[in-house]
């Protein structure tokens, strides 16, 4: 699975092809492991924290938090944000690529100042 970015910047060389895969082998695994370690410690870490204190008193604790009230207020409380913001973002995004297109701004003559 080689990657194959064209050569576009320069009209001459348009039919060869640059292999994303000539960068040196320190670098990809330089850029492999920074991406690796972000991961872990931005995404795995704070989910393990999650996980571990949500069973910290067990499976059968953590199923039974469900029967409460409040967990299902809360649960249908982000089930509603969800539905409200989910159209909401889409609606503004698909706005913002719209509204993004380059407008015309007339050029205003100079006024002439006699010195």
């Amino acid at each position: 699975m080689s990657a194959v970015i064209s050569r576009l910047s320069n009209p001459a060389r348009a039919g060869t092809a640059l292999r994303a895969t000539t960068d040196p082998i320190w670098l990809r695994w330089v850029s492999l492991s920074v991406a690796v370690i972000f991961l872990s410690v931005f995404l795995l870490v704070p989910l393990a924290a999650v996980f571990t204190e949500a069973l910290r008193r067990g499976v059968g604790a953590y199923f039974s938090a469900f029967a409460s009230d409040e967990t299902r207020a809360a649960i249908k409380l982000t089930f509603l944000t969800a539905a409200i913001a989910v159209p909401l973002n889409l609606v503004f995004w698909c706005g913002g690529i719209v509204g993004h297109r380059e407008i015309p701004i007339p050029r205003q003559k100079p006024a002439h100042h006699p010195d």
